[in-house]
């Protein structure tokens, strides 16, 4: 007989770190390279599939062990994933929490009460139930080194604020600037170095006066954008994230943003609720010259808000299965939905503005028989993760955080076009290093649910069966249900064919349209 094999403890390893400036670094490689380094000299077997991993995010809020890879780690643990027995290996416990030591240290109970051994690899410590439970001092330690961590984020977080509190002092007293209040200006603004103000750059202020000529003679914001892509208009950005086509949206964004008649509208950061939010404070006139006349600013801006919706409209319902899912096959833009008297087409956003795409309509109806008539079989195929909990909420967290960044990117770069300034290039370094940050996160993030999201899979599958079934449909479930299941839905005109991209699938799916797919018409 065989003696029975004999199993090692698991060990995962946790990396944080806060800046995108220590990733940059060394920091990510030295925290994976101790990781290893203690696994192997302890026979502990380092599960290098799932390593947690919080990168240029703070614990000083606990934001980490609230939305990100530690609270992935602590689900792990709930849901017997990270078994008793386990170690975390972390370098240190400021890496855990730079949180209140009351949550920093009830996080650290949580763990180490679950029966994970907590090793910081920076001083050799070892922290477990069994040896806190026979040498209390144990504890002592890690409360002490908890609080010193704390104590280092509190005096950061307090001389920064004060740094930003004089800036807005000084910009409250109306006196001259010396130097930028914000690097991050509007994108027709500029600082003049030798000057000591702002300046507008012209070419480009005579594009925003000519969009609100156009706007306050009764132009809607999709003619606007489809005449400045005729008239080949940059748009204003700077890498490879520069938008190719000039969109309604940023139209409107222009048409609406008091910055046009120079009025600042400071913000401050709000991260008590585990997400950054953006709180506006006091607007502040005339910091920056003005582009356009304020009785037309006005005027325009008051008809952008008649044309929101309101009242009984507020609550539009949806009117597509589609929507805020389909793609173009051809330039990976949007597909919007548009009425032609008694026809409705699903036509490419980008070809729709005159943008560099061609103009393919596909019957509205024909999209939306297509999969009608397929669900089932379409359903049947789709992929059933296995066995886990639910992640969605987590996932679309991540989501939200990742387009954020890639705004904050593409603002800075179309700043930095515009001023060339070295600090608006650091800053633009920083938000790129962010953004990768942030997509290494949902990667992760969604691998854990591919690994453990079975149930939740097969439940939100059985839905979407119901909603295409239940009379009289209601297309507003019909597409809540289809964001719940499909990553996205990509339409390709000239192949007849829409493709579905199933959650967490390898290869899409795709339905066949019907004889007129293709066919253009008169735009």
């Amino acid at each position: 007989m065989h003696a029975p094999a004999i199993t090692k403890p698991r060990a995962y390893s946790y990396i944080r770190f806060s800046t995108p400036e220590q990733g940059r670094g060394t920091s990510f490689e030295r925290q994976i390279e101790a990781a290893e380094r203690y696994a192997r000299d302890n026979d502990l077997d380092l599960d290098t599939r799932m390593t947690f991993a919080d990168l240029g995010v703070s614990a000083f809020h606990g934001r980490n062990a609230k939305t990100g890879g530690l609270k992935a780690f602590l689900d792990a643990i709930e849901i017997g994933l990270v078994r008793e027995g386990s170690y975390l290996l972390v370098e240190s416990l400021d890496r855990l929490s730079r949180d209140n030591i009351i949550s920093a240290q009830g996080l650290f109970m949580l763990i180490v009460s679950a029966g994970v051994t907590v090793v910081t690899l920076g001083d050799g410590r070892v922290y477990s139930k069994e040896g806190i439970n026979n040498n209390p001092t144990d504890l002592i330690v890690s409360i002490a080194i908890m609080m010193r961590g704390r104590d280092e984020s509190t005096t950061k977080s307090y001389r920064s604020a004060e740094n930003f509190a004089r800036k807005r002092r000084l910009l409250a007293s109306g006196k001259a600037l010396e130097r930028p209040y914000t690097r991050r200006l509007p994108s027709w603004v500029a600082w003049d170095e030798r000057e000591r103000r702002y300046v507008l750059r012209e070419d480009r202020a005579a594009f925003v006066r000519q969009m609100f000529a156009l706007a306050d003679q009764g132009w809607g914001v999709l003619r606007i954008a489809r005449w400045m892509n005729e008239q080949k208009a940059d748009t204003w950005g700077g890498t490879k994230r520069k938008a190719t086509h000039w969109h309604r949206s940023y139209v409107k964004k222009i048409l609406t943003n008091p910055a046009v008649i120079g009025t600042f509208v400071p913000h401050v950061l709000d991260k008590t609720s585990g997400r950054i939010k953006r709180i506006p404070q006091e607007h502040r006139p005339n910091l920056w010259p003005a582009a356009v006349e304020q009785d037309v600013y006005e005027r325009v801006s008051r008809r952008m808000a008649a044309g929101s919706p309101k009242g009984k409209h507020a609550d539009r319902s949806t009117t597509s299965i589609f929507s805020g899912l389909i793609r173009c096959a051809h330039c990976a833009g949007s597909v919007v939905r548009v009425s032609k008297g008694e026809h409705v087409y699903l036509v490419c956003s980008k070809a729709n503005a005159k943008g560099d795409c061609r103009y393919l309509a596909v019957p509205y109806s024909n999209a939306d028989a297509a999969v009608r008539d397929n669900i089932d079989p379409l359903i049947d195929h789709a992929p059933r993760g296995i066995n886990a909990p639910e992640m969605d909420e987590k996932i679309s967290a991540l989501d939200a955080e990742v387009s954020d960044l890639t705004e904050e990117a593409a603002a800075y770069a179309r700043e930095l076009r515009a001023t060339a300034s070295p600090t608006v290039r650091a800053q633009l370094r920083e938000a790129d290093a962010k953004l990768t940050v942030a997509k290494e996160s949902l990667r992760t993030m969604k691998e854990l649910r591919e690994r453990i999201a079975g149930p939740f899979v097969q439940h939100r599958l059985e839905q979407l069966r119901e909603a295409f079934h239940r009379e009289p449909g209601d297309v507003g479930e019909i597409n809540r249900c289809l964001k719940a299941t499909l990553e996205r839905i990509v339409m390709d005109p000239t192949q007849g064919r829409l493709w579905l991209r199933w959650r967490d699938a390898e290869e899409p799916d795709y339905v066949v349209l019907l004889s007129r797919h293709w066919q253009p018409f008169d735009t």
